[in-house]
């Protein structure tokens, strides 16, 4: 008996390495099957669907499925989609690998932790900036809170400065205002998550806590997080509104973030002129004219000193109000993105521990013997103070990490893309070596694929 458990043995390590070449190149053709995100189609992926099929052994399987009608719908429209698809596809005998960005990641570990192994697309599956944990985002945008991000910022940027603000928005944002800065939250928004599948993607839903509660099933995953420079969130929504191309993912973030800084270098210079006129007119001129030290004017005819007065009064109000409101603005700027980490959930509150050495024998100084007891050590202790301070977690402009993280990979198979934001993820050099990478086998010897 022993002699045919080693013939199986020897036979099974056979055919499990006849696939691949002397250096431990896969040689067999294999699908990948791309899935693109919460309202986006095929298109999505379309450079990297070429790139891959150019450069490695495999065939791009690249369709559009419904996203907007609830995770169970939009399971459904993938599954009938990408059979469909397969059909005219070679058959690769289990071999297919899933990769999806977004709630295309939720589909794939969907269908995973559901399906029958022999029901299965794909033997194995990369996600990418996928909210495992949930989004924080579309919590925020059901309970009416990116509406009043919105409103506070379209109030504070607008509210009665825009006619003499000037800012010089460059490349792609060239012409842009300060409202079409403050709408730029809610129009992303209100075109990804006005329906049902926000219901089902925000944290603590049922359909998330569903999927965390089943065991983790031995199909080989991979996962990629974004992680985003600051300010996270006028990159993430530059890539929004202009879709970068690789060669342009600088250069169009750039161009918003420059010109959100003139606008808030607009704000603050402007403000600090204002306050000086408040000053001037308020202090100096109006007490001169309650005088008559000074003569004042209304359409050009002279008005007598206490009503020079009271009209240099008006002025420096006026220019005092005009100083808050172009601060207020400055100020939304400056607090945007922390703003902008509570609609997400990476602005949080840690408490932290410092040290300070304070005199603790204030009730035996005298006249007498003070400056003794400022030499006696014993009379200086060091204490332990604790404080709460706000930090920004690490994220892609949605998804914390945290919220990304597939936890129960092995080690060596979560991946972070350093300057990615969430929309950037289907295109970024980062993203492409770590796919790269697991293509290579160096997660799981499942995702080798051969270099053409």
């Amino acid at each position: 008996m022993k002699k045919y458990n080693i013939l199986i043995t020897i036979f099974a390590a056979t055919m499990f390495f006849h696939s691949y070449d002397m250096v431990g190149q896969v040689q067999d053709p294999r699908n990948v099957l791309w899935g693109h995100g919460l309202n986006r189609t095929s298109t999505a992926w379309d450079l990297y669907a070429a790139h891959f099929q150019n450069t490695r052994v495999l065939a791009s399987a690249n369709t559009s499925y419904t996203t907007d009608n609830g995770m169970i719908p939009a399971k459904a429209s993938y599954r009938h989609e990408y059979t469909q698809l397969l059909g005219v596809l070679e058959s690769v005998e289990g071999r297919n690998i899933g990769i999806a960005q977004d709630i295309g990641g939720l589909v794939d570990r969907d269908l995973d932790q559901s399906l029958l192994p022999a029901e299965q697309l794909h033997g194995g599956y990369i996600s990418i900036g996928t909210p495992h944990a949930g989004m924080e985002f579309a919590n925020s945008y059901i309970q009416g809170k990116v509406q009043d991000f919105t409103n506070d910022a379209c109030n504070k940027l607008t509210d009665g400065i825009a006619a003499f603000t000037t800012v010089n928005f460059s490349g792609a944002f060239s012409g842009f205002e300060p409202v079409d800065i403050c709408n730029l939250a809610q129009s992303y928004a209100d075109s990804h998550y006005n329906n049902s599948t926000a219901q089902d993607i925000q944290e603590g839903s049922n359909y998330i806590g569903n999927l965390l509660a089943q065991n983790p099933t031995s199909t080989p995953k991979a996962n990629i997080s974004g992680s985003e420079n600051s300010p996270v969130h006028w990159r993430f929504l530059s890539s929004i509104t202009v879709k970068p191309f690789e060669l342009q993912l600088d250069e169009t973030e750039e161009s918003l973030v420059e010109g959100i800084n003139s606008l808030r270098e607009d704000y603050r210079v402007r403000g600090k002129r204002r306050t000086n006129g408040g000053i001037l007119w308020t202090f100096v001129i109006a007490p001169l004219a309650f005088t008559g030290a000074i003569g004042s004017t209304v359409n050009g005819d002279p008005v007598p000193g206490f009503v020079g007065g009271i009209a240099a009064l008006v002025a420096g109000i006026d220019k005092f109000s005009d100083a808050t409101k172009l601060k207020r603005a400055k100020r939304w700027i400056d607090d945007s993105e922390s703003k902008w980490g509570e609609l997400i959930g990476t602005s949080v509150f840690q408490t932290i521990s410092y040290t300070t050495t304070e005199f603790v024998c204030d009730e035996l100084i005298s006249e007498n013997l003070s400056y003794t007891l400022l030499l006696d050590l014993d009379c200086w202790e060091e204490i332990v103070n604790n404080t709460t301070v706000a930090v920004q977690l690490k994220n892609d402009g949605l998804l914390t990490e945290d919220a990304t993280l597939f936890a129960q990979l092995p080690p060596g198979c979560n991946f972070v893309a350093d300057e990615a934001n969430h929309e950037q993820l289907v295109n970024h050099p980062n993203v492409k070596q770590h796919l790269n990478t697991i293509l290579d086998g160096n997660c799981n010897l499942f995702f080798l694929t051969a270099k053409n």
